[in-house]
């Protein structure tokens, strides 16, 4: 059998597994694929030149060791959402519970739109989320700060989603 001919049955098992036809798809069938993404700059010179800046209506998860600055790459992204989407707000729900206000501040967070909510599990995170989404439509960033929350109430690693 020619590798080819391998490749296609891997895919054709894997989307019969998955229930899902075109989850792999070949390298110069590409035109399948969102390429007009938005970025935003986070005014942060090193990672907004390597990545473009945040990726706007993209799920985007951080990971990194403790104290590697995950958080604050995040408040650099409510700020630079803040900016460019002026109408809309942000909403930080806070699993950590390591906000620090005096920061957001200096950083530029503007408070009339940060929306911050203390909750426990990500089930109360996201279903907080959904209850705004579908009453205002006015969020352009939802920032998880978790690390433990974002499974039922055990393990998680889930770090930004991004809403517009």
């Amino acid at each position: 059998m020619g590798l080819t001919k391998k490749i296609m049955c891997a895919i054709m098992y894997i989307e019969r597994k998955f229930k899902f036809k075109g989850v792999i798809m070949k390298l110069f069938s590409l035109d399948k694929v969102q390429t007009d993404i938005k970025f935003i700059k986070t005014g942060i010179p090193v990672f907004d030149s390597y990545y473009r800046g945040a990726p706007v209506g993209k799920l985007v998860s951080i990971f990194g060791a403790e104290d590697a600055g995950k958080s604050t790459l995040g408040w650099y992204w409510i700020v630079a959402f803040q900016t460019a989407f002026p109408e809309k707000n942000i909403l930080f729900l806070d699993y950590e519970k390591k906000l620090d206000p005096n920061y957001l501040k200096i950083i530029g967070v503007d408070f009339e739109r940060f929306l911050y909510a203390d909750v426990n599990t990500i089930e109360e995170g996201l279903e907080l989320a959904r209850a705004r989404m579908k009453k205002e439509n006015d969020l352009s960033l939802l920032t998880l700060s978790l690390v433990q929350a974002q499974t039922k109430k055990s393990v998680g690693t889930l770090k930004m989603l991004m809403l517009v």
